[in-house]
């Protein structure tokens, strides 16, 4: 952990990047990782508990099964970041620009995505239930075995995207449900949808 403070302490003051590292079983609480820059990184079994990583940048970084709960990385930059097996409860992820990143097997419930671009994003058994991607723009993302349950799309377009493979009960949407035009849903899904809508479906 010294070793990897004193490295960002460097880059802070040199004004570069942290770039070409493995960290492993690294722990840190509350850190400031405002503003830097992170460039061909592997997070391996690390804890980024209630860190503040306000605008900073992810280039070709890997986090696997980290746990990022509760950290705050408003108005991020993440480009082909992968993450597997991760956890980030809670964490504060608005504002971001995703670009060719995936999320497998990760649990994002209440994770907060308000307010950010998402291009070619893929989503794969990951739980994001009651979280927030309200405000978004989705471009090529794709969600496959995930739990979408509870989740804020209000005022994001669901347009094109299949969610034939997700559970979407109890999703939150603007008062004319407007997001779901165009959405692809199966049978079951839209039975649920048109209930919603006070629909009646006579068997």
């Amino acid at each position: 952990m010294e070793r990897f403070q004193s490295l960002l302490a460097r880059a802070r003051e040199e004004e570069e990047e942290l770039a070409g590292l493995r960290l492993t079983d690294l722990t840190l609480e509350g850190e400031d990782l405002s503003s830097v820059g992170f460039r061909s990184v592997v997070f391996d079994h690390c804890r980024l508990l209630g860190c503040d990583g306000a605008r900073a940048s992810f280039t070709d970084v890997t986090f696997q099964n980290c746990d990022l709960s509760n950290s705050q990385f408003p108005d991020g930059y993440w480009q082909r970041c992968r993450f597997t097996g991760c956890k980030a409860l809670g964490a504060g992820l608005y504002g971001g620009l995703f670009q060719q990143a995936s999320f497998q097997g990760c649990q994002l419930g209440y994770a907060n995505f308000d307010k950010s671009r998402l291009r070619h994003v893929k989503f794969t058994d990951t739980d994001l239930k009651s979280g927030f991607l309200s405000n978004c723009t989705l471009k090529c993302t794709e969600f496959r075995d995930c739990a979408l349950t509870q989740v804020s799309f209000v005022h994001t377009l669901l347009k094109g995207l299949d969610l034939t493979t997700c559970l979407i009960g109890g999703l939150t949407l603007s008062a004319d449900h407007h997001e779901l035009q165009g959405a692809v849903v199966d049978t079951f899904q839209a039975a649920d949808l048109a209930r919603r809508l006070g629909i009646v479906i006579k068997e």
